[in-house]
């Protein structure tokens, strides 16, 4: 079971210094580009206790900053399909 719980959390784990080379502005495809793209898989949706989305968004997607804790998250969030807002939330 520890394998598995491992093998899921992995899949969306978005590594710091990829985190750091996306930039507001970005496509999803020029996002691919500058780091070694994103995750498999986005969380499910937004952690409990972590603050409200940003008003306006398309979409907002959550990944892992560290593979074995669930806080603190990325959040990146779109709109049109390119990143209109990111940041480290806890």
């Amino acid at each position: 079971m520890v394998g598995v719980a491992l093998w899921t959390q992995a899949r969306s784990y978005l590594e710091p210094e990829d985190y750091a080379r996306i930039r507001v502005g970005q496509s999803l495809a020029e996002i691919a580009e500058v780091s070694d793209g994103l995750p498999d898989r986005p969380l499910d949706g937004r952690p409990q206790r972590t603050p409200a989305e940003p008003s306006g968004m398309d979409e907002c997607r959550y990944y892992r900053s560290t593979v074995l804790a669930a806080i603190p998250v990325y959040r990146l969030c779109f709109v049109d399909g390119h990143l209109a807002d990111k940041a480290k939330v806890p």
